[in-house]
């Protein structure tokens, strides 16, 4: 059905609509005759205010030459006049759906029902571009007023979702962090200045945006239960937070230990003191400062955003086995041999979505050797945890007499050899197994 199919029907549902509600609501004048206003009984011949048919007594003799009103009428007339409005969308309906009628600034206040990826969530992804519209296309129809509007609600939250509550986090924090992607930020004086579109934004849009920085951060400081006594142990103290993505504007940790080192990193912790120590058993003390700029560039005297204090404690033990449970199985070992490799610009790059497809919840903690036509060329440490997206690079070497970088042939076959490191399992915290085998998989070379 065509576009003039949608005007057709809308114009013919007005004109009948408007009809009848002319007819329903003013049709049947008195026109100088004294009626009844109940049962509309011609009461010309009629002496004084009381109905002889009904015997329904007017209050007043003006009331006895009112206008007929056929209410249902004028009320069925009336709602198919509102429905000329939706009817002249129908083009749109169809390309977009039915919830392209519901306001935006609706939409945003109902974004805590369902979250991000709820139903409300889609709509919002499919105006801002993120998402595809019913009919495929993807386009943004939000202008600088509504993305101030959405800025400002996910700064002070509503009823459904406080900043930064559990209902608040999976709506508006998961939303914004994808809507910072719509923006370019101004290097030198961390404002926001620059749409996707690279074009200039408003005033009001900046500032809703610069006001972001003010939403509180958490620190989850932890640690395993239980370290090998042949491990260095390692404490996480990742910093969540949802600040605009400002270029030399960002957080970092300050960690202190009750040994007194003072130590700058953005997650991890590995050098530090413990306060008590046996044979089976450790206490140590961590102190987390946040700020929201390095240190380099931290002013004198700035305070940090956030403060945290924690007493951790973990059980020394003789074997990594008697930490995390060791996995072999054939499913493991042919997702891990389909992991693409490749080298661009002289350096390892692993599809950082294939994470995805390893068992999930289980520590994949490997050492690498990248070789040319079977010699070694670099050797190195990487990690993931099945089931998430990407991958931690440790530390990277190179063998005597390996070609530099600079130097690699790319018409030689390249090769990755994977193999399980359990100390380097470890530092997936939250994993319970580690996978357990050894790799080889192709490499691609990218001039």
């Amino acid at each position: 059905m065509g576009d003039w199919a949608f005007h057709f029907i809308a114009g013919l549902l007005a004109g009948v609509s408007g009809c009848l509600f002319a007819w329903g609501s003013f049709a049947d004048r008195a026109c100088g005759r004294k009626r009844c206003p109940r049962c509309w009984y011609d009461m010309s011949a009629a002496v004084g205010l009381t109905c002889p048919e009904c015997g329904c007594v007017a209050k007043r003799a003006s009331a006895l030459r009112r206008t007929r009103r056929r209410w249902w009428v004028s009320a069925l007339a009336a709602g198919g006049l509102l429905c000329v409005w939706p009817v002249l969308q129908g083009p749109m309906i169809r390309a977009n759906g039915w919830a392209i009628l519901v306001p935006d600034r609706l939409l945003i206040e109902c974004l805590p029902l369902g979250g991000k990826d709820g139903f409300v969530g889609m709509e919002i992804q499919r105006r801002t571009g993120f998402a595809p519209w019913a009919g495929g296309a993807s386009n943004e129809t939000w202008t600088d007023e509504t993305y101030t509007a959405f800025f400002r609600r996910c700064r002070s939250g509503n009823m459904l979702a406080r900043p930064v509550d559990e209902s608040w986090k999976k709506s508006y924090g998961e939303m914004l962090r994808q809507m910072y992607r719509r923006f370019a930020f101004d290097r030198v004086s961390g404002r926001a200045n620059v749409r996707y579109s690279s074009a200039p934004v408003s005033d009001a849009l900046a500032d809703a945006i610069e006001a972001l920085v003010s939403l509180p951060v958490e620190v989850t400081v932890t640690t395993r239960s239980k370290w090998p006594r042949n491990v260095r142990p390692q404490i996480e103290a990742p910093v969540e937070h949802w600040w605009p993505i400002f270029y030399g504007f960002e957080q970092d940790a300050t960690m202190q230990t009750n040994g007194g080192a003072t130590v700058m990193a953005k997650r991890f912790i590995s050098n530090f003191t413990t306060k008590h120590q046996t044979d089976a058993h450790a206490t140590v003390e961590i102190d987390v400062d946040v700020y929201r700029t390095l240190a380099h560039l931290r002013k004198p005297g700035e305070a940090p955003v956030k403060r945290v204090h924690a007493v951790l404690e973990y059980d020394v033990v003789e074997l990594i086995d008697d930490v995390m449970e060791p996995m072999q199985s054939a499913e493991a070992d042919a997702a891990m041999a389909a992991i693409v490799a490749s080298i661009r610009r002289s350096s390892l790059d692993l599809d950082h979505r294939m994470a995805e497809k390893l068992p999930a919840g289980v520590a994949f903690g490997l050492s690498y050797e990248l070789r040319a036509s079977g010699v070694p060329v670099e050797n190195g440490f990487i990690r993931c945890v099945g089931g998430a997206v990407g991958w931690t690079m440790g530390s990277i070497s190179n063998p005597d007499k390996a070609p530099p970088r600079e130097n690699w042939d790319p018409k030689a076959v390249w090769t990755l050899n994977l193999k399980t490191d359990p100390a380097w399992s470890l530092y997936s915290i939250a994993a319970t197994k580690y996978w357990k085998g050894e790799v080889t998989v192709p490499v691609t070379f990218v001039p």
